[in-house]
């Protein structure tokens, strides 16, 4: 399907990044440029769409030399196809109660949780390469915060204070990817902390 873009310049607006767990998904990126993005691999996923279609697919390196184009260049237009798209971090609280309504009462217990994704919900998990979205929350938050790897869909960022532990979080974050996530959905079994005095995204850990 992807020969329906022969030309790069027909491909540049539907080239996007994906966020990939780097070791569980070293098969399939066989053959795909991508970047090391802490335990991560930033990996470029054509967007296909026809008459009766909607799909995604990684490209591949033998696209590039079919483009006529150099990885750099390929980083690039998709860094700025990420800054363009529409994401939203809403209150954790604010999700659910719209998901579930009156059923599970009030969400006080999630005053500093919140939710990292794109407007159409699907590899959202590719806004924490976006330094704006990461700075924007340092300043709602006044101070510093962990990023957990809900899925390679979204991800859920948690205001550092008192009486929170990386060891902890991390532990939460591999039984949920064991029992509650889709294999093929996993993004990660470690949590990342984002300093804002520095300006840097780092594992926990």
């Amino acid at each position: 399907m992807w020969m329906e873009y022969e030309e790069f310049a027909e491909a540049r607006g539907r080239v996007r990044l994906v966020l990939l767990n780097a070791e569980w998904n070293r098969g399939l990126l066989e053959g795909c440029p991508s970047r090391e993005f802490l335990d991560l691999a930033a990996a470029y996923c054509l967007e296909l769409e026809g008459k009766d279609y909607k799909a995604t697919a990684l490209v591949k390196e033998y696209y590039l030399e079919s483009w006529g184009v150099t990885e750099g260049e390929l980083w690039e237009t998709a860094l700025e196809n990420l800054r363009k798209e529409e994401y939203g971090i809403k209150p954790l609280s604010e999700i659910l109660e719209s998901m579930l309504g009156p059923r599970m009462g009030s969400f006080h217990d999630f005053p500093f949780l919140y939710v990292l994704t794109n407007q159409r919900v699907s590899h959202g998990a590719a806004g924490i390469l976006r330094k704006d979205l990461l700075e924007e929350f340092s300043k709602l938050a006044r101070g510093n915060f962990y990023i957990l790897p809900s899925s390679v869909h979204e991800t859920l960022l948690l205001v550092d204070g008192p009486g929170i532990k990386a060891e902890d979080l991390r532990d939460m974050v591999q039984s949920i990817n064991r029992d509650e996530v889709s294999q093929e959905e996993w993004l990660s079994d470690n949590v990342y902390y984002y300093d804002r005095e520095k300006g840097e995204l780092e594992i926990a850990l």
